[in-house]
């Protein structure tokens, strides 16, 4: 007699606590929505609160929504946060592939400096024969035509 055990099909999904709402989700939403709260309550007993005080009272609530139920790419705003913080901090890695064209970063200025005539070396006059027998010396590969002779 074989034992029938159900098991789950997808391990990696988070669980429903509440209709479409996880267990995180629903710790965010209450721990915003309790500072909200608490900033309500604080500010109210002191001020008299006009609708736009109230809605920057809500932001806390708002972005705890938001960070719940956004998704960018199946991505949650979360997790899309972070990894583009991550992207902001590390170096970009950069990958060579044979016979790809070359690879030029749009952050580097390629421009040249143009030097002033004061910085520039004067020009020498450098005869024909000196020319020619530095010429020679480099073609007989660093011996001195002259003690050939």
């Amino acid at each position: 007699m074989s034992l029938r055990y159900k098991v789950p099909q997808d391990v990696q999904r988070e669980d429903k606590i509440l209709f479409f709402i996880t267990m995180k989700q629903l710790v965010v939403l209450m721990v915003t929505g309790g500072i909200s709260y608490f900033l309500f309550v604080q500010l109210s007993e002191t001020y008299i609160l006009s609708q736009v005080a109230i809605a920057f009272i809500m932001l806390p609530f708002i972005a705890g929504c938001a960070f719940c139920f956004i998704r960018i790419k199946g991505l949650g705003l979360t997790q899309f946060f972070l990894l583009n913080v991550e992207h902001l901090l590390l170096p970009a890695r950069r990958y060579w592939q044979a016979g790809s064209q070359e690879v030029v970063s749009s952050t580097v200025d390629f421009t040249t400096k143009v030097k002033d005539d004061e910085e520039q070396a004067p020009l020498k006059n450098i005869s024909s024969e000196k020319i020619k027998n530095l010429a020679d010396l480099i073609d007989s590969g660093g011996k001195s035509a002259r003690s050939n002779d």
